[in-house]
């Protein structure tokens, strides 16, 4: 080898690959949980003013929805399945 040329990297397994690439996810995820608190005020739809106990209906006006995914999620389970995480809201959606 030439003095001061570059060594290639070994070649890695897929397995070792997708064990490389997990936290990496896994900081993706909680940046998206670190946006999804910073943008509270914008997404966020207060309830209505409660007439009864039991009202449960929010106020949407000039509350923006907003979801969130990876990129790793989408080339992995493509857009329809349940890899859409909308802001306020618990779990993993899908569109249909």
């Amino acid at each position: 080898m030439e003095p001061g040329a570059r060594r290639r990297p070994p070649r890695l397994t897929p397995e070792q690959r997708e064990e490389k690439a997990k936290p990496d996810h896994e900081r993706l995820l909680h940046r998206m949980d670190e946006v999804e608190a910073a943008s509270e005020d914008t997404w966020y739809a207060p309830p209505y003013p409660a007439y009864y106990d039991t009202a449960t209906a929010r106020d949407h006006h000039r509350a923006l929805p907003v979801v969130a995914t990876t990129l790793p999620l989408l080339r992995r389970f493509g857009a329809d399945a349940p890899m859409w995480h909308r802001f306020g809201r618990n779990g993993w959606h899908s569109w249909s």
